[in-house]
């Protein structure tokens, strides 16, 4: 990662123009005024995961023609169109990957601090009395807490939250036990997510409006809102018909790479392999089962890993991909790699759990039970062998299209943060 002078992220004592307008700012005196102010636990140079990714495209799309500023605890990204601020950054320490052993003690002062970070709420007041935000938009906020409401609402700016999984049930934020697996809200560590959920609740109060990436997360956590579906970050320009060459199709997985999340494929690949059927399979990501997929690729030269792409090397895998697959046994909320297969024209192969049950409406989605190998080599074979069936499909995503566009992501969330 190649990070950017301090100028870039800290307040200069220099002029910043925005919109056409000069504001001076000076480190210790009133800062520009904000438009929006987008806060995420990380930014994606740091965590690449959707929802991450998702909150820097905002921020990217939405300073085209407003001031933004991009709020993380991550060290500052190559700097763009926004200005970004370093918030509760020392809590990184605390933060234990998947697949690493675990520190308790780092364990659980980590979860203690998600739940209200008295540090992090002194220093994001400070932060945000100096932005003057209009709106702070906040997504993942893990350790930073809560409290990054409270300080938006006590510094004057609207409070806007979009939901990315379903920490406001589970500590896990995905209702999975350590494995992956559904808990079924079965485990003794259920007991403490259920204990914590009225506190929870009732940390939500600063907020004023709640957004949803599927109706669906929206119901499972029982809250209301609006709900703005998830969308392509850079699309291929040209999603030419590569996805159509070759004697041999291509499956691709783009994802992290854990069991809840890759397992199933894995399985399903096997079983196709060993009915003798070709087949290749890409896999892009990062995470606990990358050795294992690695070890695979060089023994079995169906498989390629590519490890963590960039956006290039991702849409050159979606240019030659016959179809992409979200097997997780996980409920996912709303797959950003679903709408990049969509905007890519590809058909997708997904489990039926969580959001992804209402993707079938984009017509270019196969679902099939979670965790079930078998069905999911079934659904592989069959739409690989079928080519009406693949015509179809692409012909569905082909219609909806649009629907993956940063265009109708904007369209719907622009007036949401300036409602009043």
């Amino acid at each position: 990662m190649r990070t950017v002078p301090r100028r870039h992220y800290q307040w200069a004592a220099r002029p910043i123009v925005h919109q056409g307008v000069a504001h001076t700012s000076e480190y210790g005196r009133a800062a520009p005024n904000v438009d929006v102010a987008i806060v995420s636990y990380f930014n994606p140079t740091d965590f690449g995961g959707g929802a991450e990714r998702i909150a820097w495209a905002e921020a990217e799309l939405l300073a085209a023609d407003r001031a933004v500023a991009f709020v993380c605890a991550s060290p500052p990204a190559e700097a763009g169109a926004f200005r970004q601020y370093r918030l509760g950054g020392w809590t990184r320490a605390l933060y234990q990957p998947l697949g690493r052993r675990r520190n308790l003690a780092l364990l659980a002062a980590f979860h203690l601090l998600s739940l209200f970070n008295p540090v992090a709420f002194v220093e994001a007041l400070t932060l945000f009395r100096k932005l003057r935000p209009r709106v702070v938009h906040t997504h993942n906020l893990v350790a930073l807490s809560p409290a990054v409401w409270l300080a938006a609402r006590m510094s004057g700016a609207r409070v806007v939250h979009t939901h990315q999984d379903l920490w406001l049930l589970c500590e896990r934020a995905t209702m999975t036990d350590a494995r992956g697996r559904l808990c079924n809200e079965s485990q003794t560590v259920c007991r403490l997510c259920r204990a914590l959920r009225p506190v929870k609740t009732a940390a939500m109060s600063p907020v004023q409006l709640e957004i949803f990436p599927s109706r669906w997360l929206g119901d499972r956590l029982g809250r209301g809102g609006e709900v703005v579906p998830n969308f392509a970050i850079a699309p291929p320009a040209d999603v030419a018909s590569a996805a159509w060459s070759g004697d041999v199709p291509t499956i691709a997985y783009l994802g992290s790479l854990v069991p809840h999340k890759l397992g199933a494929l894995l399985d399903a690949f096997g079983l196709i392999r060993r009915r003798g059927i070709e087949i290749h399979l890409a896999v892009a990501g990062s995470g606990p089962l990358a050795a294992e997929v690695r070890d695979l690729a060089r023994s079995e030269p169906a498989i390629d890993f590519l490890g963590e792409v960039d956006v290039d090397g991702r849409n050159r895998l979606l240019a030659r991909a016959s179809a992409v697959v979200i097997p997780s046994t996980c409920p996912e909320t709303s797959p950003l790699v679903f709408f990049e297969a969509l905007a890519a024209g590809l058909p997708v192969i997904a489990s039926d759990i969580g959001g992804m049950t209402e993707l079938v409406r984009y017509e270019n989605v196969v679902l099939v039970p979670p965790g079930d190998g078998g069905a999911l080599a079934d659904a592989i074979v069959t739409v690989l062998g079928d080519r009406a069936q693949r015509v179809e499909l692409r012909a569905g995503a082909e219609r909806h299209a649009a629907e993956a566009s940063a265009a109708r992501y904007a369209k719907q969330l622009l007036p949401l943060l300036g409602r009043s």
